[in-house]
């Protein structure tokens, strides 16, 4: 079964990491240390999972670790796609989430150690939570366009 495409917001975030390439931190060569192996690795699991606490223990590494390396002089590129990877698995988990609580899951119904059937279960608190997010999202908009609307911009602050 073949997966439908991304949508645009996906397509285009998956398009800025995957163009973004990066280049290395600068470090001492040290096997246990940030390899640009150990780098690469780390983005592309962060990529995937969304996680820093993941990415991290994918590569065997720390959290301490990786934030130290991005704020390193000469990380801006790392940092870069750090961000567009994180944008990257923030949306995916997002959409993972809108559809488990709007379509349910497959649970098997298993009676006396087998399997009899399957049904579908809904998660009412995620829905209620994107539900809540998305509300205090449109909030912060509301208000971003009211501030700019009654802000007066023309006087050059005067």
């Amino acid at each position: 079964m073949t997966q439908p495409p991304p949508p645009p917001l996906l397509a285009e975030a998956q398009a800025i990491f995957d163009t973004l390439g990066f280049t290395p931190v600068p470090v001492r060569p040290r096997a246990d240390g940030w390899t640009v192996a150990r780098q690469s690795a780390f983005l592309r699991w962060l990529h995937d999972l969304g996680s820093v606490r993941e990415a991290v223990r994918m590569v065997g590494m720390t959290r301490a670790g990786a934030y130290a390396l991005r704020r390193r002089a000469g990380a801006e590129s790392f940092a870069a796609a750090w961000d567009a990877a994180l944008l990257f698995a923030g949306e995916t988990l997002e959409m993972r989430s809108v559809r488990r609580a709007v379509e349910g899951e497959t649970v098997a119904v298993v009676r006396r150690g087998r399997v009899v059937g399957a049904r579908r279960r809904f998660d009412t608190r995620l829905l209620i939570a994107l539900l809540r997010r998305t509300d205090a999202r449109r909030a912060a908009a509301q208000r971003r366009e009211d501030w700019l609307a009654n802000s007066d911009f023309s006087s050059g602050g005067e």
